[in-house]
């Protein structure tokens, strides 16, 4: 992946600042007359609903994956995040701030020459339209490098695992599990294949598909050579005792927590209300997984981060193929 655009800041209404703007003083008046009607008309505390927050389907698409500029409509508690250097825009003391000035941003990666950078999830406030990026990083880094490649060059990380890479930013990974995610995309986190040199087990992930099942390095050899998938764990693909008050989505595949299975793979079957669900295990790739199983990515941890789990899939890119292994307890 590529470094983003730098993008120019974007106001709510979706234009671009210009020569068509009204003068100053009358966007000041303007903004001030719709301040005090917002007043008169907002609901009472709870009630009030962010358009784009992080309980609105606009953000929380799972597909969503742009993360340059775009308008939105955000509110100062939205724009905070802690994810963010602290470079942040700021009035300069001689020119009040552009209402509404920000960028949004919805997580995801990017590598540069510099390294490998975990975008926010947040909108960012800017000062005055035009304004450059504030940090030092590409356009919505939060911070970071938050890996450095062996050599100042990126590829392509390898597209099974992508999706994992897109839902970055949202929550949160160990730190090694994120070193390895990351590792992607860098020319050294590319596919591995028997005989590839190696020093440590790590220099053998991970396997490029349908070169072998697993790989581990023989150090005798400084080779990566095959081995043997892991075993399936206790209760792997049985129900897991998931319910409607666990799992509320009909459309996207989730991870829930049970009573007796600590990692849950399910979905609501919207023709019957039947919760399809089958109980699986952690992976970062397909060769941590069973034999016949793959390595997915979906949402965790109150929908909002990423997590890696073992399937019994017949495809990855659609939510039909991603559940085809999952079962309804009812029968």
């Amino acid at each position: 992946m590529v470094t983003p655009p730098a993008a120019a800041p974007t106001r709510r209404d979706g234009r671009r600042p210009g020569n068509d703007d009204p003068p100053l003083r009358a966007r000041i008046l303007a903004a001030a007359l719709g301040l005090c009607l917002a007043l008169a008309c907002t609901p009472g505390a709870g009630d009030a609903d962010v358009a784009g927050g992080p309980d609105s389907d606009a953000t929380t698409d799972a597909d969503r994956t742009d993360d340059g500029a775009t308008p939105d409509r955000t509110d100062a508690d939205a724009r905070d995040d802690s994810r963010f250097d602290d470079a942040g825009a700021a009035d300069d003391g001689a020119t009040p701030c552009d209402p509404g000035c920000h960028w949004d941003c919805f997580g995801g990666t990017t590598c540069t020459a510099d390294g490998v950078y975990v975008l926010a999830y947040a909108p960012r406030d800017c000062c005055h339209f035009g304004d450059p990026w504030p940090g030092d990083g590409p356009l919505c880094s939060s911070g970071g490098p938050h890996h450095i490649c062996d050599s100042p060059s990126c590829r392509v990380p390898d597209e099974r695992y992508g999706e994992c890479l897109q839902r970055l930013g949202r929550g949160s990974l160990e730190p090694d599990d994120l070193a390895e995610a990351l590792r992607l995309h860098c020319p050294e986190g590319g596919p591995k294949s028997p005989g590839d040199p190696c020093t440590t087990d790590a220099d053998c992930r991970p396997v490029a598909e349908g070169a072998a099942p697993r790989l581990r390095c023989d150090t005798g050899l400084s080779a990566c050579v095959a081995d043997v998938r892991p075993p399936p764990p206790a209760g792997f693909g049985a129900s897991c005792g998931a319910t409607r008050g666990d799992v509320l989505s009909s459309e996207v595949d989730v991870l829930v927590t049970t009573p007796t299975c600590p990692l849950c793979h399910a979905i609501v079957d919207w023709r019957t209300g039947c919760v399809l669900q089958a109980c699986t295990a952690d992976c970062r790739f397909d060769e941590d997984c069973p034999d016949g199983t793959v390595c997915l990515c979906t949402l965790a941890s109150g929908y909002y981060s990423a997590r890696g789990y073992c399937a019994g899939a017949t495809d990855r890119d659609t939510v039909e193929g991603r559940i085809a292994w999952l079962t309804c307890p009812d029968g």
